[in-house]
Order: C-alpha cells, then structure tokens, then sequence
C-alpha cells in the first residue's frame, strides 16, 4: 500500500512539473517574442496531443461529464490533472478539421466513481474495470495555436492535410452505434479564414459568406516524423505553432485612429449581442408551433395558403449541439488582427440572430 501511494505521488510531482514546464513555454517566450526573431524555429513549436471537440477560445472553460471509457483514459491516465493538449473544432461547411485551436489545461478531474484512486500506468492491455465509470471535468483554454505542419508540395500529392488526431465517430463504437473518441487520420482544413468587406470581391456572394486569404498564414514549420500507433484507443503527439499567433498586427496600423475605429465598432456591435442574448435565452424562440393551423385561424382561411417562409420558420431555428456561436469562436481562433476579429464577430452574430428568427439556417 505504501509502495502505491508512493508511486501515485511521484507519478503526480511528475505530471505537475511537466504542466509547469508547458505554461512557461507558452507565456514566457511571449515577454521576449520582440527580441529572439532570429532564435532556432524549434523554439516555437510545441508536442501536443490533439482532439476535436469544440471551438474553446483562450479564457473559456468548458465543464462536462464523460462516460466513454477511451477519454477517461486520456484524462486520467495520459495528461492526468493539470496536463495539457490542443482542442480544435469541426468546420461545418468543408467537413473537415480545423488547424488553428487552443492548448487546454484539465483544471479540474473528479472521478468519485472510480474503483481504484491511485492512477496506474496504462498499456493496451489494461483493463476497463480499473476505470472510474465516469468522470466530471474542468478544461480551460489557455492560448490561442495552430497544428505545424511540413511543406505539403514536398510531403504529399493530396491537396488536403491529413494527420492523426482524436475525435468522435461511430466508428469506434464496438456496435457503431454511439459516438466515442478514437484516434484516426482527419483531414484538415488548411487556411485561414477572414472577412473581406470589400464590396467588389463579395460580388455575386448574396450570403456574406466569409472568404479566404491565404496571404496571412503563419511561417509552416516541418513537423517530425515519427512511428504512429494503429489502435484507435491510443493516442500520438503532434507538433503546434503557439507563438506570435496573435502578434500579426503591424505596428503601423496601432496609431489613434484605428484605435478608436475598434472602440466605436465594437460599441456599435453591443446591441447586437443584446438582441442575440434576448433570443437565445427566450423559450419560445424554440417552439415549434402549428404554424399551419395557427395561420389558419388569424386568418381566417378554410385552405392551407400559408408563406412558404413561415411555415419553415419553426424548423430551422433549434439551437446547434453546443450553442449558435460556433460559427463566430472558431472563425476567431483563425483571424490574425483586432479588425479581423470584430468583423467575424459582426456577422457571426448577424448570422445567429437571423437563424433564431427562423429567417435562415446557419
């Protein structure tokens, strides 16, 4: 007993210095980011693990509980109680994952169901019976990062990057038919995405959709080749960027003036987030109502002539799995200035408050 309690201790003091060492790299090296330029590209490229799961931006904390046995695993047994990994997210639209995220530190892990308290080393051949049958969690984003990758015209034909990260999918269910979290290759979404207000290049795009430029991105670093396991249930490391991420303003573009331009765009955006806060809080913004029969009888109409835009009013509004702003968090996560993200954020909401309103799909 004494040789466990021992061995959970140290294994502890151990996971602690390792959470330290990470946050050191990761805050520190902003202080001397103006003056080390010139330092060895390895200086700003960290190994993480990465999983897919939700659009977290640097601050916000994400609460939870979990009953699947493989990400119990994970935080209990591999990054343990203050570790850390990279959260990424889903773009809906490509399908396809995203490569700017944020480093999250576990800051909280209760696993009052556990039938074993010491932490043990897991292999491939463990057992799930020494597993909590669940557990509730604390996870915080720390700083903003994106997956560092090698020069794809050299490494691959396929114009989409792929690696192997974590994510959810029925797949790894034995039955298929729940979603658990595996290990598998994802294809990504390599580019960073902006809003153009330009009016000449959002010709013909009715929908205000959000365009590309490439001209922003990141210095790519290569990243390291290393063997990969094959079992789903096991995860690998993966090379991120953290550095300078958010430093891509110029300096020439901080005067006065843009100052206060951000200051009066982002007054003129709080009315708006009251609007949106309104719906989103509102039950009835959810109700799916006989909008047939109740057109009917204001009507006074003995035949179904409704608009075909009320009628679908109810049905396109239900609130997304985890909340209407996914499209507005991760579409920060890749914006590089201050104008960028107030822009995103703009007609993220725009976009929101029109799907609560039944008016569009988001």
């Amino acid at each position: 007993m004494n040789d466990q309690f021992t061995s959970g201790l140290q294994q502890r003091v151990q996971e602690l210095q390792s959470s330290k060492a990470i946050e050191e790299l990761l805050f520190n090296n902003d202080n001397d980011s103006s003056n080390d330029n010139d330092n060895n590209n390895n200086d700003v490229t960290l190994s993480l693990p990465v999983i897919t799961f939700d659009a977290l931006l640097p601050q916000q904390k994400l609460e939870g509980s979990t009953e699947d046995t493989t990400f119990i695993k994970f935080l209990i047994h591999e990054i343990g109680l203050g570790g850390h990994f990279m959260m990424t997210s889903l773009e809906y639209k490509s399908r396809k994952i995203r490569r700017n995220g944020v480093v999250c530190k576990l800051e909280f892990l209760n696993a009052a169901s556990a039938t074993t308290t010491t932490p043990v080393a897991m292999t491939s051949s463990s057992n799930n019976n020494d597993l909590p049958t669940s557990v509730h969690f604390v996870i915080v984003g720390k700083k903003r990062c994106r997956v560092a990758v090698g020069n794809k015209a050299n490494s691959s034909k396929d114009k989409d990057l792929k690696l192997r990260i974590g994510r959810w999918r029925r797949c790894y269910d034995e039955n298929c038919e729940e979603s658990q979290l595996g290990w598998g290759e994802e294809r990504f979404k390599d580019i960073d995405v902006v809003v153009d207000d330009d009016d000449d290049n959002n010709k013909g795009n009715d929908d205000n959709e959000i365009v590309v430029d490439q001209s922003s991105s990141p210095t790519i670093l290569p990243s390291s080749s290393l063997p990969l396991p094959t079992d789903p249930k096991q995860w690998n490391e993966i090379e991120i960027e953290y550095k300078d991420l958010d430093n891509h303003e110029n300096d020439s573009n901080n005067n006065d003036n843009n100052i206060a331009s951000n200051i009066e765009k982002v007054e003129a955006l709080i009315p708006y987030v009251d609007e949106w806060y309104d719906l989103a809080s509102n039950i009835k913004t959810y109700q799916n109502l006989n909008v047939t029969a109740t057109a009917r009888i204001q009507w006074d109409q003995p035949y179904l002539t409704i608009e075909p835009e009320k009628l679908l009013r109810p049905l396109i509004n239900p609130l997304p799995a985890l909340g209407v702003s996914l499209e507005i968090r991760g579409n920060i996560l890749e914006a590089n200035t201050i104008q960028q993200k107030l822009q995103i954020l703009e007609l993220g909401l725009m976009r929101s408050i029109q799907n609560l309103k039944g008016e569009r799909r988001l």
